[in-house]
């Protein structure tokens, strides 16, 4: 009988280490969520302003040569 009880104190016990890992490891991911949403903002932050740069150069350009023939006249 004392066998039958210590063993289910392990099993409580294992059950009590598997809760706590879980919970660590939940915290973790969520205190990283704020980082990963960081980062992915930042990427396509980065593929934006690689693909409309080269097209805002050029409306630049042309709006110089807009002001400059504009105050010749």
């Amino acid at each position: 009988m004392a066998a039958r009880i210590f063993f289910n104190k392990k099993r409580g016990n294992a059950l009590g280490e598997y809760a706590l890992i879980l919970g660590i490891v939940t915290i973790a991911l969520v205190s990283m969520n704020v980082y990963m949403k960081r980062g992915i903002q930042g990427k396509v932050k980065d593929m934006t302003d690689y693909f409309i740069a080269p097209q805002s150069e050029h409306d630049e350009n042309t709006d110089d040569e807009v002001f400059t023939t504009s105050s010749s006249d």
